[in-house]
């Protein structure tokens, strides 16, 4: 009994080890599981990290490579814009000045607003043998486009009035006219660019109190206590057109010194605003011309100017804006 109670013993203490040993085994085997794991993650880790370092230093590359590439547009735009306003100050010093103006028309005023630092719309002033002598231009475009072509017809509108000494309207736009097309070659095909303008030329006789008047789409207004009469224009440009075979009419006004006189580009009547971001359009144009005609002239400028404003709100202006009133 005694051996068998021995054996037993041991037999216990052997299964015991054993189970220890298996154990210890199957943690060993947990443990290099584990850290095989930890080995491979931290292998990935490091992989990832320099992944991820090599996209950072690609991405500092491209952002210097971005901020290169800006300086050196905001240099260029920097070039281009000090470039547009020098053009600027060529475009207003070929326009006549308030002072020139004044001296020649006392009573008067303009309204001018390029859209962008240069403008496609322009106005001359000027008097020779006693006839004042008024231009508004409406040039194809705007901005840059256009100044160019209002820089071209003022330098030929110099040309046809002190040197060819043309003074009658009808005859003035027809050399306009030939004079654009021949400086911008056209060949009067009408599928190539219509490149011109609207324009209107009044030539005020001081000594028969009559004006004589001459539009390319460009009307002329004439407001008085009988309201405000719509002097209609030709229907084709100054520059290629569908009738640029036809001659321009001319029309005579007789002016008793009590009515104001209007002319003005659609950049105006254009605008786009009010609530439902509309056109202000011509009869709300003319609606407000009959209420101020015979207001101060600087009056009148402060009341367009102020009624614009209100009506554009915060809608971008679309068009360069000219507006010229006069009072003989």
């Amino acid at each position: 009994i005694l051996m068998k109670k021995e054996k037993e013993a041991v037999d216990a203490i052997i299964l015991r080890q054993r189970i220890i040993g298996a154990v210890i085994f199957l943690l060993i085997i947990i443990l290099i599981f584990f850290l095989n794991s930890q080995i491979k993650s931290r292998r990935k880790s490091k992989e990832a990290n320099l992944i991820l370092s090599k996209q950072n230093k690609k991405i500092e590359e491209d952002a210097k490579k971005i901020s290169i590439a800006n300086k050196r547009i905001a240099y260029k735009n920097a070039y281009i814009t000090d470039n547009i306003k020098y053009a600027r100050k060529i475009q207003t010093a070929m326009l006549p000045s308030k002072k020139e103006i004044d001296k020649i028309i006392p009573q008067n005023f303009i309204i001018y607003k390029p859209k962008n630092i240069v403008s496609g719309d322009f106005y001359s002033v000027k008097e020779i043998d006693n006839k004042i002598i008024i231009i508004i231009g409406d040039c194809t475009g705007h901005g840059v486009s256009g100044a160019f072509m209002s820089i071209l017809g003022m330098s030929l509108i110099n040309d046809i009035l002190l040197k060819d000494e043309i003074l009658e309207p009808a005859l003035f736009l027809d050399t306009l006219r030939e004079g654009i097309i021949s400086s911008l070659h056209q060949k009067k095909e009408y599928t190539e660019a219509t490149d011109g303008m609207d324009l209107a030329i009044c030539i005020y006789d001081k000594d028969l109190k009559q004006i004589k008047y001459a539009g390319a789409q460009m009307s002329l207004y004439i407001a008085s206590s009988k309201g405000v009469k719509r002097i209609k224009p030709d229907i084709m440009p100054v520059g290629v057109g569908f009738r640029d075979n036809r001659n321009f009419s001319q029309q005579t006004i007789n002016i008793t010194g009590k009515e104001t006189i209007y002319l003005f580009s659609d950049g105006y009547p254009d605008q786009f605003g009010g609530k439902k971001a509309k056109k202000f359009m011509l009869g709300n144009v003319i609606k407000i011309l009959e209420s101020i005609y015979d207001k101060p002239m600087n009056i009148q400028k402060n009341f367009l100017e102020a009624s614009l404003k209100q009506w554009q709100g915060t809608h971008k202006q679309v068009d360069d804006i000219l507006f010229a009133g006069f009072r003989f």
